[in-house]
């Protein structure tokens, strides 16, 4: 390959670089964020892609390079072998020491953004998830409701959820809040956040759980306090429906929920 032809395609390779890292900060990769203390989240998930891009960049070009430089030409004898090399043990420890110390690193920046966005908060509000197949349940300890449909929440108040399954592993995803966790039958797992702007958000399963998977979905509402106040009182009326599925099952929730409130 001729010198000029190198000099090109490495400055191709600096300005692809450049342009997928101006393009990873600009682009909305997660839409709608209702959740404030979760935008490190945000920060994380920008982070990790920018990193990997030069890792990209660069096997593509050495990718690109080996199939111009090596490629077969007309007159090459098919049959004839390429020429014996031996590997460089320079350029393999420095291509495995640099990837170690970058995934290092960012699994600790991870690690630490995890932490805090994951610490207790003051004034939470214990919520309960059960997931059925096709269904979440909530249930609300601190206003005695158990309910399906919507997932009803007061605005700029610390939400704390507790969440298992009656059934097979399912998994709980708020892509507005940007929480996810897995909930499967006889284990309590946890998740946090503080919803900050009102309307209405959508709750998937992002985990295959059977036929009727694609229809298990919720909406989050987050409601002024007043108006959260107000449906719970609609919750309490005789005219209320009954709780449903496995709202009923008495035997649903872990024994570890027994003493949930002390690790709030």
């Amino acid at each position: 390959m001729k010198a000029s032809h190198r000099i090109v395609g490495i400055v191709g390779a600096i300005l692809a670089t450049a342009a997928l890292i101006v393009f990873t900060i600009e682009y909305d990769w997660m839409g709608t964020l209702i959740a404030d203390d979760m935008e490190p989240i945000d920060t994380v998930y920008r982070a990790l892609t920018i990193a990997s891009i030069p890792f990209f960049i660069i096997i593509c070009a050495i990718l690109a390079f080996c199939l111009v430089e090596f490629r077969a030409k007309p007159e090459d004898d098919d049959e004839k072998d390429g020429a014996p090399f031996h590997g460089s043990t320079k350029i393999e420890i420095v291509w495995t020491i640099i990837p170690t110390i970058v995934v290092m690193a960012l699994g600790l920046y991870a690690w630490t953004v995890l932490d805090k966005v994951e610490a207790a908060q003051p004034n939470s509000m214990t919520i309960k998830v059960i997931g059925q197949q096709f269904a979440w349940n909530y249930q609300y300890p601190e206003q005695d409701i158990k309910t399906g449909g919507d997932l009803v929440v007061p605005v700029n108040r610390p939400l704390y959820f507790e969440m298992t399954s009656a059934d097979v592993i399912h998994s709980f995803y708020v892509p507005s809040a940007r929480v996810k966790r897995d909930v499967a039958d006889g284990f309590t797992t946890r998740i946090r956040f503080e919803p900050n702007k009102l309307g209405s958000y959508p709750i998937v399963c992002t985990e295959l759980c059977g036929i009727g998977h694609a229809t298990m979905r919720s909406t989050l509402r987050v409601v002024t306090p007043a108006q959260f106040t107000a449906w719970v009182a609609a919750q309490k009326s005789a005219k209320a429906p009954k709780p449903t599925g496995a709202n009923t099952d008495p035997q649903t929730w872990p024994g570890a929920f027994k003493n949930s409130e002390s690790s709030k």
